[in-house]
């Protein structure tokens, strides 16, 4: 009577173990499948919204800037210093160095296409 006392003892904390084992494996691997279903969730629902904001843009622009307002960051933008240029003068940033080699290369083009407008 008390070796199958014991017997059935040892069974039983053996089998609460196993239970206990394949309850922790269970566990882990519905926890994995949350998170690879939530990232593809917040994968799919990026990828929609990025294509709605293109079917929603009436050109280009609009989608472009839509989609940098979305991605900029704090502190990514920097404001221009000085006062904003009045109505359609546009304020050309650029050095003279630039600009001289932007001239040198309408010159060139203006050479080989003398066709072709400058823009």
């Amino acid at each position: 009577m008390t070796a199958a006392l014991i017997t059935s003892i040892i069974f039983n904390i053996v089998l609460v173990g196993a239970l206990c084992f394949l309850a922790v494996i269970v566990h882990r691997m519905l926890q994995t499948a949350v998170s690879v279903t939530d990232r593809v969730h917040d994968r799919s629902q990026e990828t929609l919204k990025d294509v709605l904001d293109r079917l929603m843009a009436v050109d280009f622009v609009e989608y472009h800037d839509a989609r940098q307002e979305r991605e900029t960051e704090d502190g990514e933008f920097i404001l221009p210093d000085g006062p904003p240029p009045p109505d359609g003068e546009v304020i050309d940033q650029r050095n003279m160095e630039e600009l001289r080699q932007d001239a040198e290369e309408m010159r060139l083009l203006t050479e080989d296409f003398p066709e072709r407008e400058p823009a």
